[in-house]
């Protein structure tokens, strides 16, 4: 991916559980797990003193998309599921953006 390229993911859950699908950094991803903190119903959070993040719910068996402008403010690094246990699971793979 590149700055100021507009790029949407197609995320397919072929699990039995809900996963989310999250844009973000792995600093704030270990943040959010160790203090359970941040929303899992929006398409976009921003936490006081954190960066914008992007993430969607997938409910099991379905598909969904997410839509995201990388600006040259953009910092992720991370594309991950955070709800309870899924990144110690090693629901996360890095996130490159060029540019």
């Amino acid at each position: 991916m590149a700055r100021h390229e507009t790029v949407s993911f197609v995320v397919k859950n072929n699990g039995r559980v809900e996963h989310e699908f999250r844009l973000t950094t792995e600093h704030g991803a270990l943040e959010h797990i160790e203090g359970h903190q941040g929303a899992h119903d929006d398409h976009m959070a921003t936490e006081e003193g954190h960066h914008e993040e992007h993430f969607m719910l997938i409910a099991p068996g379905e598909t969904e998309t997410l839509t995201v402008s990388f600006h040259d403010d953009a910092v992720f690094d991370v594309a991950a599921c955070l709800l309870p246990g899924h990144w110690e699971a090693g629901l996360h793979t890095p996130l490159t953006i060029e540019g």
